[in-house]
């Protein structure tokens, strides 16, 4: 598992992940559509996001750039520390990874 770090308000560095299965090989993503999902800390909420996938889809690489509105819109993202998994679809068949655990987003308040 993977820890992330950012500051309120933030938009860069964007969240650039390598999925990989159990056995540490990439998953072949050619026609998947990616999800990056964030489950609020102390919550029920989980945010929704579309993930981008970078370079060769054998290479299972997927990336999200922060945009100004996941902090201000009505599922904003909050300081804390949330955890993070991505769902990846292809055709009818849906595999989250990491396939055991999440990976961690953490994030700091900005000094006033």
């Amino acid at each position: 598992m993977s820890t992330f770090y950012l500051k309120t308000g933030d938009t860069r560095p964007a969240l650039e992940v390598t999925l990989a299965d159990p056995s540490g090989s990439p998953p072949n993503l050619t026609g998947a559509a990616v999800k990056l999902r964030i489950k609020i800390d102390n919550t029920n909420r989980v945010v929704t996001r579309t993930m981008t996938i970078m370079g060769a889809p054998t290479a299972g690489v997927v990336s999200y750039v922060w945009l100004g509105t996941d902090w201000t819109s009505s599922d904003a993202l909050i300081a804390g520390n949330h955890s993070m998994e991505y769902e990846v679809t292809i055709g009818t068949g849906v595999t989250t990874y990491p396939n055991y655990g999440y990976d961690t987003l953490i994030i700091t308040k900005e000094l006033a």
